[in-house]
This record gives structure tokens, sequence and C-alpha cells, in this order.
């Protein structure tokens, strides 16, 4: 196997045209992007680094976006349009540390040193000795203070080409991956094509976003609001024993079991409730079987994107309990 790191000039960090928009109290003011900007943090990105210090060894959070670049094409350039949309993007460019008022967000001083070219094509059996790769990246974790991604192009037998990145789900939700696409293909032609970098529109603001959202703290219809989730769950429920048994243990492997669904009994639901709304029907007649409790509450996620910042970059997802709570009597087929 052949490892080459490559470095990329920080160029894209102060080029003129990349910029964020900060919102304050009086007027939204165009400023450059500085190293000494918090991005504050949602209580899910809390949570998550929370998780993180109690689990250092576990890449609960780690997130892997690979796709196989089925053209020629120039690492380097690649790379410094893979930096170019990094540094865009205030959420992808930040690491987390811990201070005495808790988790914050902190732009980092310089683009790091986090591509890499790695060639396996004269491997005895390329395929597999880049999954052997891959697993092992895929366990990566995230200290605090550290970037919190990493890029690679791999090259495999026959001049195949993946594009290998692994980042922290801190930073981003599902909608991320196509903005990198778009734009990483974007600056990528650009580059290529005139040496120049694209002329992007300014990339959207988690950190105006989370001001925002601070902003809604404390008004009237916030307080309406805080108010039901407060009556709803004075009484919590039940803490769920799965087969009897209560688990502490957590890893990061997932075993998915696939079952058949008679057609008349999805066709049954169907007749009653919306197809969105059959999920939660198999899930909470599957809870209701194997702990035996009536009064459930799962955590669902919830993009929790405005119009605004539908194409932005970050976390915006945020967990919502849902609930039910189910007369003893009741059974799925009623």
């Amino acid at each position: 196997m052949s490892v080459s790191r490559t470095r990329i000039t920080n160029k894209v960090a102060t080029e003129p045209s990349l910029y964020f928009k900060f919102v304050n109290d009086e007027q939204t003011d165009e400023v450059r992007l500085t190293t000494q900007a918090d991005v504050p943090l949602t209580p899910r990105q809390k949570l998550m680094w929370l998780d993180e210090e109690l689990h250092p060894d576990i890449p609960v959070n780690t997130w892997i976006t690979r796709f196989e670049i089925g053209t020629d094409i120039d690492a380097q350039v690649l790379c410094e349009a893979f930096f170019t949309v990094i540094a865009r993007h205030d959420a992808w460019r930040m690491t987390v540390i811990r201070t005495d008022d808790g988790y914050k967000g902190k732009l980092l001083a310089d683009l790091p040193d986090c591509f890499e070219y790695v060639d396996f094509s004269a491997a005895s059996d390329p395929q597999a000795e880049y999954e052997q790769w891959h697993l092992e990246k895929a366990t990566m974790t995230f200290p605090l203070g550290t970037p919190l991604f990493y890029a690679a192009i791999v090259m495999l037998e026959n001049s195949r080409r993946v594009f290998y990145l692994v980042q922290h789900h801190g930073t981003k939700d599902g909608t991320c991956d196509n903005v990198l696409i778009a734009e990483l293909d974007e600056a990528y032609r650009s580059i290529k094509a005139t040496d120049t970098l694209p002329d992007f529109e300014p990339a959207f603001s988690f950190a105006d976003h989370m001001r925002s959202q601070d902003k809604l703290r404390g008004t009237p219809q916030w307080e309406e609001r805080q108010k039901f989730w407060d009556d709803r769950y004075a009484t919590p429920p039940e803490p769920c024993e799965l087969y009897g048994a209560v688990t502490e243990s957590k890893h990061p492997k997932v075993h998915r079991v696939y079952a058949e669904v008679d057609p008349a009994v999805v066709s049954k639901i169907r007749n009653f409730l919306p197809n969105s709304a059959i999920f939660n029907v198999a899930a909470f007649a599957f809870l209701r079987t194997i702990t035996r409790n009536d009064d459930i509450c799962v955590g669902v996620a919830l993009h929790n994107r405005t119009k605004a910042s539908a194409n932005g970059v970050g976390l915006f997802m945020e967990i919502v309990p849902n609930r039910l709570q189910i007369d003893a009597q009741e059974s799925f087929n009623s």
C-alpha cells in the first residue's frame, strides 16, 4: 500500500468572496470569517459531546460519506475544492472545546492537514485492502479541540477512485451531503477550468441560525410550547426493559433484522393511518411486545430546518419525544 499526504495552502480561508452573514439586534452585517468567532451549539450537539466524553473510544457519532468517481480526476484540484467548501461553512470549519460554561464551538485557525491520497492499486487485492482500511477509518473518534473531519481520495484497481469523508455527526445531517456534493462539483470544475474559485453565493451561517433560535426563547410563543411539553411529561414514562433486562453497554455495531409484513395487515393500517405513521405503529407494537409497558416514549428525529436554512450546513436536527399510552386491554389486532 502506498499512502501520501497532501497539505493544501490555506488560500481559501482568506478569499474575499467567501464570507458569512452574521445578524445582530440592529442590522445584518457582512463580515469576514474570523478564527475568534464562536459557533453556538444546539442542545443536541452538547449532548453528543457529553456522550463523546463518556464513551471516548466508541464512534457513536462518526458519519461516513463515500462515493465512487467515474472519471479521471486531479486529486490536487479536488483537495483544494474540498477545502474551499469546508471554509465556506462555519459548522464544518469548527472544533468543539469545553469551558467552565459547557461546550462551545470554535472556528479552526487554519484548515488542517486532513486530506490524504491513498493508493491501493498495487495491492494483490485492492478491494479487500480498501475495505479493511475503511473499517479502521469508520471507528475514528474526534476528541475535543480537534478537526471534525477527515477526507481522502482512494485509488483502487483499474483506475477506480473513491472520495472518502469522515465527519462528526455534530456538524451535519443528511441534507448536508447534497450541499457537499453540489458545491464540491462546482468548485472542482471552476478551479480545474480557470484556476479560480467559483462565485458562490454567501453561505448560510449556522451561528445565525442559533442566534435566531435564542431570540425565540422567552417569547409568548416559546412559553406556550414549553408549557405544553412540561405538562405532557410532568409524569415521566416508565423505563423500558427490553426482554425484561436493562442494558448499559454501547457499541457501534448495527444489526438489521428484515421481516415481511402480511399485506393484509399493511392494508388494514393504511385504511385509517397516513403512510408516514405506519412505522410508528409497527415500532410501538414491537416495543409493547418486548417490554410489556403500557406507557412508551420514543425519541423521533426532526430535521428542524426553516425555509432560510433549507440548504444550510450544520446539525439542525433535534429529538422530539413521541409518547403513546396504551390501554392494558389493547392488542395490536384491535
